[in-house]
């Protein structure tokens, strides 16, 4: 068959790697079968051009027959070919989507016959099928934050709708990054590009929540296990997925081990990010606190400790309480002392009628407070606020308000506004991520539960001096370390390290959520 005689067809295809044209048979006799007359043609056993075809030797090419396809093995083909099998056999494959120039195929047939066959019509049926060839696609793992090489791999030479998200890493496990938790991969949605990387940390003021996230995902983020589509349309050997990484938060941190004070450990510390906050719970008296990792990378206490030292005095041990002075916890135990161990931080003279501020800090230091023991009761009267007519039992808990921090303002250690003769406080301070405890005020005799009662251990009445290796803290946590050296006071570090970062009028302002009060929940006298 020539021409008109011979059977056309056109096939296009959106594929992005094109399509494969095969022909196959339903049996593989390779006969066509006169039916009427119980006769058939055998099919030629090798490729055969036209002219060996039509002149051949009658004993090997009368009454047998070929088809002649135009391209067969994706090469252009003008032999006649043996039968089709039924293993089919692949005519064109092609590698790039058509969709509108479509490709023209066709195919002869070819016939010798003699007078020894009968006149009539010989058939079998082959079928050619075009199919959209597979989408292999290759995947390669980064870690989101160096990008500098990939760190897994994920391919397959088969074609698919979705795959699991399952790398195979270089390493032989998944990434890690210092108080971050790997949460899932993420893959541009339009090209394929590099995530974000966010180093900024925002403040939500309405849950008191600090967040930064440390992957900001332009496209959609998958876990490992889960099912990506995959679009048989595009290229999809170039395919890149992004670690995104969240903050370690103490809950993270903690795994199974109750989240109390006195579990904490810095090792659970290191490895929350930076800005995290977690109420924990004091064994002792079963307060609830907020703690959090701040910018210094030490964790703190961002409520002030409210510890009514006097009726727990029984309660604390060297197990539950930072405490290793056995000598002092008992003698602290006991009530015992001397009357100059009274109240030396920051008394006043009067109440209502004189206010100070701080530029004067030692025209009022040690005068008419109380005259209990400073390390059996921390403050006299202590659930009290400032009133005039009780001026030796009552006291003034600072924060004091105002420029001049005067005490005509004041604020009692429940965040609610007290008033004396003198006027009526008109703020609560209840920014920052804590609970914003005012606690309990505590002199240094206090604080250290006895140890540091006469400085150096052996004056009575002498000043305390040194930092305290002892304390009232949880077990686990500490005081501070002070003094005048910028490099190991703390507060200065913590001080100097948020002001660099945020700015140097930030750190000491009253209402920045990035500041020392707000972080750690301080009233504002710090």
């Amino acid at each position: 068959s020539t021409g008109t005689d011979m059977a056309s067809f056109t096939i296009t295809t959106s594929n992005y790697t094109g399509y494969t044209l095969s022909i196959k048979a339903d049996d593989d006799a390779g006969q066509l079968t006169n039916t009427d007359a119980a006769a058939t043609l055998d099919s030629i056993t090798a490729a055969t051009d036209a002219t060996t075809f039509a002149t051949g030797a009658a004993a090997t090419y009368n009454n047998k027959w070929g088809y002649q396809p135009s391209k067969f093995n994706s090469a252009a083909n003008t032999d006649f070919l043996p039968a089709p099998t039924t293993t089919a056999s692949v005519l064109d494959q092609t590698t790039t989507a058509n969709p509108t120039v479509a490709n023209t195929y066709t195919i002869a047939l070819g016939a010798r016959v003699d007078y020894t066959k009968p006149v009539g019509t010989y058939t079998n049926t082959y079928t050619i099928s075009a199919v959209a060839n597979y989408v292999a696609y290759a995947i390669e793992y980064y870690d989101g934050y160096n990008n500098t090489a990939p760190i897994g791999t994920q391919a397959s030479s088969t074609s698919t709708a979705s795959i699991t998200v399952d790398p195979t890493y270089t390493s032989g496990s998944a990434p890690t990054r210092s108080t971050y938790t790997l949460a899932g991969w993420c893959i541009n949605d339009t090209d394929h590009t590099a995530v974000s990387i966010n180093t900024t940390t925002t403040y939500d003021a309405t849950n008191k929540e600090y967040h930064n996230p440390a992957t900001v995902c332009n496209g959609t983020s998958y876990a490992t296990g889960a099912n990506m589509p995959i679009d048989p349309t595009v290229d999809n050997t170039n395919i890149k997925l992004y670690a995104v990484w969240t903050p370690t938060t103490f809950a993270d941190a903690y795994g199974s081990t109750a989240m109390t004070m006195q579990n904490m450990t810095s090792a659970i510390c290191n490895k929350v990010t930076i800005n995290q906050y977690a109420t924990l719970t004091d064994n002792r008296d079963s307060q609830a606190y907020t703690v959090g990792k701040l910018e210094d990378g030490r964790c703190w206490m961002a409520d002030n400790l409210d510890l009514d030292a006097y009726y727990y005095r029984n309660s604390l041990t060297t197990t539950n309480t930072n405490i290793n002075d056995s000598t002092a916890l008992t003698r602290f135990k006991s009530g015992g002392g001397s009357t100059s161990d009274k109240y030396a931080t920051g008394a006043i003279n009067s109440v209502n009628s004189t206010s100070y501020s701080d530029s004067s800090p030692t025209s009022h230091t040690t005068q008419n407070w109380s005259t209990s023991y400073s390390y059996s009761v921390p403050l006299a009267n202590r659930y009290a606020t400032c009133d005039s007519s009780k001026n030796g039992s009552y006291q003034c808990l600072s924060p004091y308000q105002g420029a001049a921090h005067a005490h005509t303002y004041v604020v009692n250690k429940y965040g609610t506004p007290a008033s004396d003769s003198s006027g009526t406080a008109s703020t609560t301070y209840n920014i920052g991520p804590g609970s914003y405890k005012i606690g309990t005020y505590y002199n240094y005799c206090a604080a250290s539960l006895g140890s540091y009662c006469y400085g150096n251990g052996t004056s009575a009445g002498s000043s305390a001096t040194g930092n305290a290796t002892t304390d009232i803290c949880p077990k686990g946590w500490r005081l501070p370390v002070g003094g005048t050296n910028t490099a190991t006071n703390e507060f200065q570090i913590l001080y100097n390290t948020i002001s660099a970062n945020h700015g140097s009028s930030t750190v000491a302002s009253s209402t920045s959520p990035f500041s020392l009060q707000t972080m750690l929940s301080t009233p504002v006298s710090g």
